[in-house]
Formats: C-alpha cells, sequence, structure tokens
C-alpha cells in the first residue's frame, strides 16, 4: 500500500470518527408541570393535603378517618394512624443519541410523605409526626413496642410500582 493511500484511508477514518461524535449527544431537562398526588387508596387525592386541621387535644380519630382516609395504609392500631403519599411536579426529559441508536424518554420524580398521628386512650390525638422512608421502622417500632401480644402489619402495596428500590418490604413485620 502506497504512502498515499494510507493517508486517505487515515483520512477516512478520522473524518468517520468525527462525523460519528458530531452526530451523537446527550440531553437531560428539567420540566416542570401541575403536581399529583398519588396514595395507596383507589379515592382520588385533593390537590393538596391538609394537616392543619389536626389539633393535639381537640382532633378526633374519626375526623382523622374521614379527612385523611385517602392516605390510610389500613394499620388496625387504635393508638395511631399511619398515612403515605406521594406527590410530583417536575420531571427529567432525556435524550441519548449515537450515529445509528437514539433514545428518549420523560421519567416523573415522585416524592415519599409520611406521618403518624398518635392517639390517647379516648382517641383524641396526642402527637403528629412527619418523617422519611428511612425512618419507617424506627418510628413504628416505638409504637409497637407498647402493644401487648404480636401486631402484624403488611406494608407490601408500593406507591411506586415502576421502582422496587422504593417500594415498602413484602414481608411481616412483627412486633411483640
Amino acid at each position: 500500500m502506497s504512502a498515499i493511500a494510507r493517508y486517505r484511508s487515515l483520512a477516512r477514518l478520522v473524518s468517520g470518527s468525527i462525523l460519528v461524535l458530531w452526530c451523537s449527544g446527550c440531553l437531560v431537562m428539567p420540566i416542570h408541570h401541575s403536581k399529583n398526588m398519588r396514595s395507596l387508596s383507589a379515592e382520588a387525592p385533593p390537590k393538596q393535603v391538609d394537616l392543619s386541621f389536626v389539633k393535639i387535644g381537640e382532633t378526633s380519630r374519626d375526623q382523622v378517618l374521614e379527612r385523611l382516609g385517602w392516605i390510610d395504609t389500613r394499620v388496625a392500631d387504635p393508638s395511631f394512624f399511619l398515612g403515605r403519599w406521594a406527590d410530583n411536579s417536575w420531571g427529567l426529559a432525556w435524550e441519548g443519541a449515537s450515529y445509528f441508536t437514539a433514545a428518549g424518554g420523560y421519567n416523573q420524580i415522585w416524592k415519599a410523605h409520611n406521618v403518624v398521628i398518635d392517639f390517647d386512650g379516648n382517641a383524641i390525638v396526642s402527637g403528629i409526626t412527619a418523617f422519611p422512608d428511612k425512618s419507617m421502622l424506627a418510628t413504628l417500632a416505638a409504637r409497637l413496642r407498647p402493644a401487648s401480644g404480636t401486631l402484624s402489619i403488611f406494608l407490601h402495596q408500593p406507591l411506586f410500582p415502576w421502582n422496587t428500590s422504593l417500594i415498602w418490604d413484602t414481608n411481616r413485620m412483627r412486633a411483640t
């Protein structure tokens, strides 16, 4: 192969590589939209969670269940109410492309919220605690420890069915 032929081959390889690099890339863009809500309930969620009606020493368990029934996790313990919901108001649009292929999509970013409302012996609110997912077991363990006998709680319904890292443990949580 002559020197001119090698030079042409190298020039084609370099120009082809530059063309492939020029035609590839990626893009990620945050997109804000109207707020969406989700809970474990089949009920249609309101536009916003309102906990301002909960007054320590005044609000009854029935009032809490009536107003917050859509976030109720159905934990059958008369000493507390466990509520869980998620909201989202933005997502990420993304795109990636190479010479012969391209892909893109939109992923919504959800934020989970948890609340425990404690009740006294007369079913009146004695405390309210909001906490993140990482404190779930510690928060519930403190409330289940005084329970007499064995109490089983099933926290198996996901708020985010497509993301297994955000699904509660499918096994039983027992307190004795």
